[in-house]
Formats: C-alpha cells, structure tokens, sequence
C-alpha cells in the first residue's frame, strides 16, 4: 500500500540546513492503522506531509498503490491525493460561511460530481459520523467534537483508501477524544489503511502499530 524506502528531507533556512528525516523507511500494508509517535520538531509531521503528498522530499522513493510518486508534478499530485487519500487535521479547517453539508460536498466539488450526487454522499458521510440531524448548521453552532466529525464526514466521503489523521483530538477533551478514536476505529474497520500522528500515548494504543520517531529516524 506504502512503501517509503531511504527517504531525507531537509530545510534550508538563512543559509543553515536543517535535517529533518535521515535515512527514513517504513511500510504500511493495505487496511493497517499505524501511529507516528515523536516529540515536538521529531520529523513526524514531515513524514505525515510527505506521504500525503503535501512536501517534496530530497531523496529516496514514495510508493503508494503501485504508483511511484518521486516524479509527480503539482497537478499530478493533487489528482492522485483527490482519488486516494482524506486528511482530518486538529484545526478541522472548515469554512465557517457554509453549512455542514456544504463543507463535506466541498470535497465531492473538485471531482465535478453532480450537485444531486454531491448532496447524497454528504448526507451519508454525515449520517456514519452521527451529524444527520445537523446538516443544516454552521460550524460556530458546533462543540469541538462535533465539528471534527464533519471533518472526518468530509475526508472520507470521497471513499479514500487512505485517511492521514494529523493530531486529530489534539483539541479535544479526554471524553470526546475517546468518541473520535472510536469513530477512526469505525472507519478502519471498513477497510481504510489510516495513517495518524498523536503525542498522546493512550490515543497511539487505538493503532494496530506504534512507530517511534526520534530526531528524524525510526527508533522503534
């Protein structure tokens, strides 16, 4: 499913360079869930960010369904990230001028879906994450839960393979962070290769797999 294979990345800033990764290889196979664990500046969020497709690497090789991605152009990117992958991200980034359903078609928008199509699969995403009765709402109307559940409705709506989840209860209460998790649970359990970065150890425990990261390498 993920094939990394000797990936570096650096930075360059005011004329210092930064090794972020060093020498990183990791596989992850279809349907597993693994976490990136690491402290602050470890390199897990660029690892998530690359595979993603989000960050260029300096070398190495990226391999993700079959496709080798090294050589992939902006567009190419954006296409390949469109049919494969959802991102759920701390900060729920949604537009708080549109409605719920609005914000999970959003997604279905770019694949120039019909707007009846559009409005079914929004409703769907939104009836699996428990928000059928609040289609209508804005974001601000929203707890935090809540509003993290139309993000996970929105990245999975379009049926990706692969769900990249980015601290996804990082702004969560203990209890509603629980609910989330047991959401992603949900959602792996139909066959979705998930990805997440947490710093929370009893969060981590939900993945089939912990993968330490430590000043840009693979420790355990």
């Amino acid at each position: 499913m993920i094939q990394i294979s000797n990936i570096y990345k650096s930075y360059l800033t005011n004329n210092t360079t930064t090794n972020v990764l060093k020498n990183v290889s990791l596989n992850v196979q279809k349907g597993e869930f693994i976490a990136l664990m690491g402290s602050s500046g470890s390199g897990k969020s660029t690892l998530l960010n690359l595979i993603g497709l989000l960050d260029y690497f300096d070398k190495g090789e990226l391999i993700i369904n079959k496709q080798v991605c090294n050589s992939l152009n902006e567009t190419e990117r954006a296409l390949f990230r469109n049919k494969n992958m959802g991102f759920v991200f701390q900060s729920f980034h949604l537009i708080p001028t549109k409605s719920v359903i609005k914000n999970v078609e959003l997604a279905l928008y770019y694949k120039r879906i019909p707007q009846k199509e559009r409005s079914k699969l929004a409703i769907e995403a939104l009836q699996k994450v428990g928000l059928g009765d609040k289609l209508n709402q804005k974001p601000n109307e929203l707890s935090g839960g809540q509003k993290q559940r139309v993000a996970i409705a929105r990245a999975i709506v379009t049926n990706p393979s692969i769900l990249f989840a980015d601290e996804p209860t990082g702004a969560l209460d203990s209890k509603t962070s629980h609910e989330i998790m047991q959401l992603i649970k949900e959602i792996h359990q139909m066959e979705k290769t998930i990805v997440m970065i947490t710093h929370d150890v009893e969060i981590a425990n939900f993945a089939d797999k912990i993968i330490h990261i430590k000043d840009g390498q693979i420790v355990s």
